[in-house]
C-alpha cells in the first residue's frame, strides 16, 4: 500500500515539473484594424509593421500550431461581433515544429473583407490561438495564449450633406 502512495506521488511530482516547464509569450495581444474596404485584401504587416510573434518561454523546445477562432456569439467585445465567417483569415504559416527555449516565431495574417454592402460599417472580432501540439499517442498538459484581432468594415455608402432647409426671412415692412 505505501509503495503504491509514493509511486503515485512520484508521478504527480514529475508531472508537475513539466507542468511549469510550458510558456508562451506575445508582444501584440490586441490588434485593431480599421475601416477596412469591403472587397480588399489586408496584412497585418503592410497595415501595421508588425507580425505576430510568439515566444516560447518554456524550458524545453515546444512544436506549436496557430488557428482561427471565433468567439462565441454574445463573448465579443462590446461593439463587436464574432467573424461571420473564418475563411475570412489565412495564416502565413500555422505549424513550427521544435521551436527552441526561448526562441521567438513569427507569422503573418491576411485578412480578405468579402466585397459586400451586407458588412459595410460593421464590427468583428477574431483571434488567432496559438498553442502546443500535442505528440502523436502521447497525453499530456499543453499551453495556449489568444491574440485578439478587432476590424472594423468601411461603410462605402456615400454621404449627402447635411442640409437643413432654412425658411425665408421674413422682410420688415417700412414704417
Amino acid at each position: 500500500m505505501n509503495k503504491k502512495i509514493i509511486l503515485l506521488a512520484v508521478i504527480i511530482v514529475l508531472t508537475s515539473i513539466n507542468l511549469f516547464a510550458l510558456g508562451l509569450t506575445t508582444h501584440v495581444p490586441e490588434v485593431l484594424l480599421e475601416n477596412l474596404e469591403p472587397g480588399a485584401t489586408y496584412t497585418l504587416f503592410n497595415q501595421t509593421g508588425i507580425k505576430l510573434d510568439i515566444n516560447n518561454t518554456g524550458s524545453k523546445p515546444a512544436d506549436l500550431g496557430m488557428e482561427i477562432q471565433i468567439p462565441a456569439k454574445g463573448s465579443a467585445k462590446p461593439g463587436f461581433e464574432p467573424l461571420p465567417d473564418a475563411s475570412w483569415i489565412k495564416i502565413e504559416k500555422n505549424i513550427f515544429d521544435r521551436v527552441p527555449s526561448g526562441a521567438k516565431i513569427e507569422s503573418d495574417v491576411t485578412i480578405v473583407v468579402p466585397n459586400s454592402p451586407l458588412i459595410e460599417g460593421k464590427k468583428y472580432q477574431f483571434y488567432v490561438w496559438t498553442h502546443t501540439m500535442p505528440k502523436p499517442g502521447v497525453v499530456g498538459v499543453g499551453v495556449g495564449l489568444n491574440i485578439r484581432f478587432l476590424i472594423t468594415i468601411k461603410n462605402r455608402e456615400v454621404s449627402k450633406p447635411n442640409v437643413i432647409p432654412q425658411k425665408p426671412k421674413k422682410k420688415n415692412p417700412k414704417k
